[in-house]
C-alpha cells in the first residue's frame, strides 16, 4: 500500500466495518488483522535494520 493509496483504502475500509453476524462483526475481526499486521510488519522493519 503506497502513500497514494491511503485516501482510497480507508474509503474501502468504511464499507467494511460492522460488516456481519455476531457481538464482533466478521468485518471488524478482519480490518483490526490487516491493521495489526500493518503496524506489525512496520516495527519489525526498523528493528531488523
Amino acid at each position: 500500500m503506497s502513500i497514494s493509496n491511503w485516501e482510497e483504502s480507508a474509503q474501502s475500509f468504511c464499507h467494511i466495518i460492522g460488516l456481519g453476524l455476531g457481538l464482533t462483526p466478521g468485518g471488524d475481526d478482519f480490518l483490526c488483522g490487516v491493521l495489526a499486521g500493518i503496524i506489525f510488519s512496520n516495527h519489525l522493519s526498523v528493528v531488523i535494520v
